[in-house]
């Protein structure tokens, strides 16, 4: 099935219904090493089919430990303009970016499906896009919670 670029970067495409994949969130600190590697060594433990991460140069480390997994940019599709756009609106900022992360983990899931049934995906976003409470800077809570995802957030974090 072909997904025209226009209708990914605008719908989220749905995972069908009767596709139960183990989707686990980390919540990172990624200025802290000790956090990174940490989490980088539970993936390699996990050996998900699927690593959907914020930061792309995370990459080459993952195919090295783990070449048989796809991997795909959490925030691909989003126009970095963004950040010029939202300069002075951090919450309308964050909930693009956030609605972007969404509709990726969606693809991942969408696109890796073949015939073999549910996959299992590990996702690598910054803690704060899993806070549970709303702020005046960063808008709503995230629209992670409640998705039956996985969530192990950062003993880092920034915020609730």
């Amino acid at each position: 099935m072909k997904i025209k670029l226009r209708q990914l970067l605008t719908e989220a495409i749905k995972i069908p219904k009767d596709t139960k994949h183990n989707i686990t969130i980390y919540g990172e600190s990624h200025f802290n090493p000790d956090e990174v590697h940490s989490i980088r060594a539970q993936i390699i433990k996990n050996k998900p089919d699927i690593i959907v991460h914020e930061l792309p140069e995370d990459a080459t480390f993952y195919k090295k430990h783990l070449p048989n997994t796809k991997f795909y940019h959490l925030e691909r599709g989003l126009d970095q303009k963004i950040y010029k756009y939202f300069s002075n609106d951090l919450a309308s900022q964050f909930k693009h970016r956030e609605d972007n992360m969404l509709r990726n983990i969606d693809y991942a899931g969408f696109s890796g499906l073949g015939n073999t049934g549910p996959k299992n995906i590990n996702v690598v976003v910054g803690d704060t896009h899993l806070r549970t409470i709303d702020t005046p800077e960063l808008g709503k809570k995230s629209q992670f919670n409640n998705r039956g995802y996985n969530i192990i957030r950062s003993k880092y974090s920034e915020i609730k």
